[in-house]
């Protein structure tokens, strides 16, 4: 199809429409006929009403030289020329794929920018892309919403829409591209099957740290990514080069590509030309230009020869632009589009908007000469808007002076890269023109050390001469941190001499801890290694102000992060924002922190932290005139209205809560003090929260739950501020822990399953021979009949005697008590020696335990003492209340009158006087409490789940039972009577939780079958609440109502947007599970899937192909567990020895011959377990051993090839290989 044609197709699909609505405002769309010789027509004409023209324009097609981009100057001139001269008030470019509407005006674009909206509408890079159904229908719905939004514009009931000269430029780039793109993409594609080649983009793919994928899905993923990723460095090149000439246009050549170019290698050759001109005269910017031209990634965009044609356009289109128009941020941005959300997510990339660097800046420089790094540059928006700030500032500063009070470090080349490129324009002029930024990892560069080379100061003495760059003690660090989870952070394997390897969470622990003697928890995230060593860059009284996740303020891994900020400096501020993200894409929700350093602990401790909750967009609070001065006054007014503040105050843009240092310290301290019994920790590393525990009793901080200051709702501050005397952290009034931690559940909490074996075997001589004892002892209840071990695959009896309900979750749990019967496990409970249990089923049963190995497992090893086994748990206590750890809709508080045991998935309240226990309860059912423990708990993921912890737990603030009267005991308790036998309900109907499900599954109408209340429409719980509101002190009813109204009212959106929340990250999880980091289980069933059908070799197997089974042989019995080493000694000359940890003997085999030993052990690292066969006579068996330990080294080594060549992430390798073992030994 041609351009002639398609314009014919496309006037009538405009027509067939226009038609068939009465009421549209056109009459019609008509083709212009060409004039013989005549290249002045219009392609498409829309005429009103009256056959006046009202829109005319110009179609190209994408692949046409002219047609890359709607934004092509010439065409977008020549179009408004033939608009003006039919008298047409708008005009359009359409190049098929982007459709732009232009209003018409005399003029070109102004220098503040110019009128016009864009529609994306198809996506066609070749002919035979343009007449195919699916492009065919995305044109003919777009054209139906067209119509619609220009009448709207017309009618001026919508605006065309306005965009300054940078955004023009940008739009530019962007449409220009995608041909040269999608070009390369399908070159990559059809080139990747060549191993050679794919062996050398693989390679390259993984330096960047992607994962190679098998799967055509994933393969088309990374192609695209890396076509993209090319295409925008190349264009990043050439804006930089075209902005270089504003400084060296008399020794630096524009850069032309003649027509006679017509192939990639040649364009290749000709613009590196340019490049290296550019390196050589300017002395600098091998990290914009590149330092190997001949590196795949700078020869990518030149494999496709029919992208020549729209390169040398592009260049064109670059010359044509203004650049003295271009916003700073222009090339940052282009990065900012290059890479989706997703891969935001797995590198820790988000890039923030320029209001927040604004304002954290604003804290920073205060008077334009102070000394800035940003240790984390990203594209530049923090150095780049730190020198716009200090110009403003101090004008009279050169630009070579602002450059030398700037550091920037990124460990990518492409970040290096853009923040060279923003921070050297602005002022191409300058002869030293030499940005101070380094590609490395922060964490190897040190204070007043060298960090980076630069050419030396122009002078004809020192020309090609380098300088050493030192960092010297800074003013200010400023940065948005890498957002890396902990668990992504690389972990050293095998520490050398040397210390842990760079890189790695090991390193980064080291580093901090030898720099400011600061032990941060392994749990922490990658920022919090950030602030300590931001810190040691510092000058006495430095600023360190950052924008990261905001967990810190609450979660135990931030804890000793809080006690470093506090010993060490005056906190000025936390913001964070309730009207919006500040950084599209990030799933976490973030804050700005700014400190500054303070080696006075009077003025730490008499500061007032002003914690600051934005109510507004940021945009609007710092609303200016656009211009430097304009930023720079509106940031600084904000800055000065915050920091003099006296008091806590609300209004329309922000709330402020001020909190003395001392009294945060002072919390954290209280809360060490109740955190000193605690039993256990609730994270995954026990032995290091543990030591952290230790002596909190005497003095130390703990932490604190400082979020809550920037994220409670002001009702919360309303009832604390009023009345929070009458409130007390529920660790004042009992102990709390979590519930049994049994070392092994499987063992300690089995299930009943006696009635189910008495129904399946009447006979009582069947019955004793399936289960060991007679059927009348089980159906008496003397015995109960449990399932137990690994998936509760055996069945064992025990006397009923020896176990108890146990309450493992509260999943059956309906009521806000709970009986033995809701219980759906057993705990065993023996309390006595073996010796005192013969001829028990007891005994066997512990025998059973111990023939598992699971008294040599750690938590039950340490239970044994002079007076204690492995299995007593008759020790641990009964909670008088249960609370449940994680919780989401269904928030309440379990009332324990049976005294059930429960499992440590659950949170109990101990040694509360019985008095108490009724009261208790009841207001920790009471809403106020429920808000408080949301407010208390950790936000768990997107799923609205929350955790509540020990130490959370302990330190929520509720009502407090002790100081009331025993008539407001009274009335609490009788109102949690009323409620308490009742079926509890969830914060969200069932109707609503059902709703998208039902929705999905066309059931719409059985929605209407299901329940619409929620625990918020029970009267019972408003007697309550009003009863705990008159206990903290509101004696007015109709006030009682109106909090409670509030209370209600918060709570009911906040579990809507919470469920809306969830919502959206299922859809998420299902549309997106292909761009999320791919699981080593993937990796390794696609490299299995890949041998299987290339290498089978790979996939023999001992018993078939190296096992002589017409030779005799010996069979051994190998344990599940255990490592095996050879083994010898007097008693057992040769064997093989299977030890668990560093001394326990699982068991001890002793083997015929020495070449059995070894063949056994090497059998059991291949993942042999159970019965194997191994040659009985010794030669024969040395040959096995010898022939399968060589195939053995050799499929290792080469599946180790095989997993390094699709990840360079040495932890996703080392899991990748287990998850292959495997999948070759089921």
């Amino acid at each position: 199809m041609n351009e002639w044609e398609f314009t014919g197709e496309a006037a009538g699909w405009f027509n067939e429409r226009i038609h068939k609505n009465p009421s549209s405002l056109f009459s019609g769309v008509r083709v212009e006929q060409r004039g013989e010789g005549s290249s002045k027509r219009r392609d498409l004409t829309f005429l009103d009403k009256n056959k006046i023209p009202i829109l005319t324009g110009e179609v190209k097609l994408p692949y046409a030289k002219d047609g890359s981009t709607p934004y092509n100057d010439t065409v977008v001139t020549d179009a408004r020329a033939k608009a003006l001269k039919a008298g047409a008030s708008f005009f359009f470019t359409w190049n098929v794929n982007e459709f732009v509407l232009w209003e018409t005006t005399p003029g070109k674009t102004t220098s503040y920018g110019e009128k016009y909206r864009s529609w994306l509408v198809t996506a066609v890079y070749k002919e035979s892309r343009l007449d195919i159904e699916p492009t065919r229908m995305e044109i003919q719905t777009w054209i139906d919403r067209f119509l619609v939004e220009f009448t709207d514009i017309i009618r001026g009931t919508a605006p065309i829409g306005f965009k300054p000269p940078d955004e023009r430029f940008i739009d530019l780039l962007e449409s220009a591209l995608f041909t040269p793109i999608m070009m390369t993409f399908e070159v990559l594609l059809s080139r990747y099957p060549n191993h050679t080649f794919k062996k050398d983009l693989d390679e390259w793919m993984r330096e960047e740290g992607w994962t190679i994928l098998d799967d055509q899905e994933g393969i088309n993923d990374n192609l695209e990514r890396a076509s993209k990723y090319a295409c925008y460095a190349l264009v990043n090149k050439l804006v930089f080069h075209e902005a270089l000439l504003k400084r060296y246009s008399s020794r630096l050549t524009r850069l032309v590509v003649p027509d006679h170019i017509d192939t990639g290698e040649q364009l290749r050759l000709h613009l590196e030309t340019y490049f290296a001109q550019a390196k050589t005269i300017t002395g600098d910017y091998e990290t914009v230009f590149g330092e190997d031209h001949k590196a795949i990634e700078n020869r990518i965009p030149f494999y496709s020869d029919s992208a020549t044609v729209h390169w040398r356009e592009l260049i064109n289109q670059i010359h044509k632009f203004d650049f003295s128009k271009i916003d700073y941020e222009v090339i940052g941005r282009i990065f900012e589009r290059l890479i989706s959300p997703e891969e935001r997510h797995k590198y820790g990339k988000y890039y923030t908007r320029a209001e927040v660097v604004d304002l954290i800046n604003s804290f920073c420089i205060r008077d334009g000469t102070e000394t800035v790094m940003d240790p984390a540059c990203g594209g530049g928006t923090f150095l780049v808007r730190a020198y716009a700030r200090k110009k403003e500032l101090a004008p009279a500063r050169k630009h070579v002076q602002l450059l030398a009070d700037l550091f920037g470090i990124d460990i990518s080349h492409f970040a290096t890269h853009l923040t060279t490129i923003n921070l050297a324009t602005r002022d191409l002029i300058d002869e030293e023109n030499y940005p101070q930024i380094a590609r490395s990892d922060f964490f190897d560069v040190a204070a007043q050390k060298t960090f980076i080379s630069l050419p030396k100061r122009v002078e004809a003495k020192t020309l090609g001469k380098r300088r050493d760059v030192i960092i010297p003690p800074l003013d200010a660090v400023i940065s948005n941190p890498p957002y890396v989870r902990q668990e992504d952070i690389p972990k050293t394997k095998k520490e050398s001499k040397s210390g842990p390897r760079p890189g790695t969470k090991e390193y980064y622990q080291q580093v901090v801890k030898n720099e400011v003697g600061i032990t941060l928890s392994g749990r922490a995230d990658l920022h919090c290694y950030f602030w300590p060593h931001s810190a040691s860059f510092l000058k006495q009284n430095g600023f360190l102000c950052l924008l990261t996740s905001s967990q810190w303020l609450d979660v135990e891994y931030g804890f000793r992060l809080q006690e470093w900020i506090l010993q060490n400096f005056r906190i000025l501020a936390i913001f964070e924002s309730l009207d919006e993200p500040w950084f599209v894409g990030a799933r976490v929700a973030t804050a700005i922190t700014c400190l500054q350093a303070e080696v006075d602990e009077t003025e730490r401790i008499n500061n007032f932290v002003r914690f600051i909750q934005l109510r507004r967009p940021i945009g609007e609070i710092l609303a200016h005139d656009g211009t430097s001065a304009g930023v720079v006054t509106s940031v600084d007014r904000f800055r000065d209205e915050i920091m003099s503040l006296t008091e806590n105050g609300v209004n329309e843009r922000y709330r402020a809560r001020l909190v003395k240092q001392h009294d945060l310290w002072k919390q954290g301290v209280e809360l060490g003090a109740l955190m000193s019994n605690l039993d256990s920790s609730d994270g995954e590393d026990e032995d290091e929260e543990q030591k952290n525990q230790a002596g909190f009793s005497n003095n130390k901080y703990y932490g604190g739950k400082w979020g809550i200051h920037v994220r409670a709702p002001d009702l919360w501050f309303n009832l604390i501020d009023s009345y929070g005397k009458l409130f007390t952290p529920l660790g004042n009034m009992s102990t709390v822990h979590r519930g049994i931690t049994s070392g092994k559940d499987s063992f300690f909490f089995p299930v009943d399953c006696s009635i189910d074996c008495l129904k399946k075997y009447d006979n009582p001589p069947e019955f004793i021979r399936n289960y060991g004892v007679p059927r009348e002892r089980v159906e008496s209840g003397h015995i109960r009949l449990v399932k137990c071990g690994d998936h509760r695959g055996e069945i064992h009896p025990i006397e009923a005697q020896y176990t108890e309900p146990e309450l493992h979750n509260i999943m059956g749990v309906e009521r806000f008590t709970i009986a033995p019967t809701d219980c759906s496990r057993l705990v065993v409970l023996l309390a006595k020696h073996k010796s005192d249990l013969k001829g028990t089923a007891a005994l066997k049963y512990v025998l059973w335990g111990e023939s598992k190995n699971i008294h040599k497992e750690p938590t039950c090893a340490g239970r044994t003492t002079s007076e204690s086994t492995w299995y007593d748990l008759t020790r641990t206590k009964r909670a008088d209340i249960i609370l449940p750890k994680i919780q989401q809709y269904r928030l309440l508080s379990i009332l324990n009158p049976s005294q059930v045991h429960i499992g440590s998935s659950l949170l109990g309240l101990y040694n509360v006087p019985a008095e108490q226990v009724i009261p208790l309860c009841a207001v920790l059912n009471s809403t106020i409490s429920i808000l408080s423990r949301i407010l208390f708990a950790r936000i768990l993921g997107n799923e609205g789940n929350i955790q509540l912890d020990v130490y959370s737990a302990k330190m929520m603030l509720v009502p407090d039972i002790r100081v009331a009267s025993r008539s407001q005991l009274q009335r609490i308790s009788q109102a949690f009577a009323s409620m308490k036998d009742r079926k509890s309900l969830t914060f969200v109907s069932e109707k609503r939780l059902r709703t998208m499900a039902f929705t999905g599954a066309g059931k719409v109408k059985e929605l209407d079958s299901l329940s619409d209340a929620t625990e918020l429409d029970m009267p019972d719980r408003r007697d309550l609440d009003d009863a705990v509101l008159e206990m903290v002190g509101v004696k007015s009813p109709k006030q009682r109502d109106k909090i409670i109204d509030e209370l209600y009212t918060y709570l009911r959106h906040f579990f809507e947007a919470t469920r809306q929340k969830e919502e959206k990250a299922i859809i998420n999880k299902n549309t997106a599970r292909r761009r999320e980091r791919i699981r080593p289980a993937d990796i390794a069933s696609q490299i299995y899937e890949d041998i299987s059908k290339n290498d089978p070799e790979l996939l023999r197997r001992y018993e078939v192909d190296f096992l002589d089974n017409s030779q005799p042989f010996d069979s051994y019995d190998l344990p599940t567990e255990g490592d095996a080493i050879k083994y010898s000694d007097l008693l057992v000359p040769q064997g093989v020895k299977f030890t668990k940890g560093t001394k326990s003997q699982v068991n001890l085999i002793p083997t015929l011959t020495a070449s059995q030993a070894e063949l056994i052990v090497l059998l059991t690292k291949t993942g042999r377990r159970g019965l194997v066969r191994v040659p009985h006579d010794d030669l024969e068996c040395a040959r096995t051993l010898a022939s399968f330990q060589s195939f053995i080294e050799g499929r290792d080594a080469r599946l180790l090839e095989l997993v390094q060549e699709r990840t360079s992430d040495e932890e996703t390798q080392e899991k990748t290989l287990v998850a292959l073992a495997s999948l070759l030994n089921r």
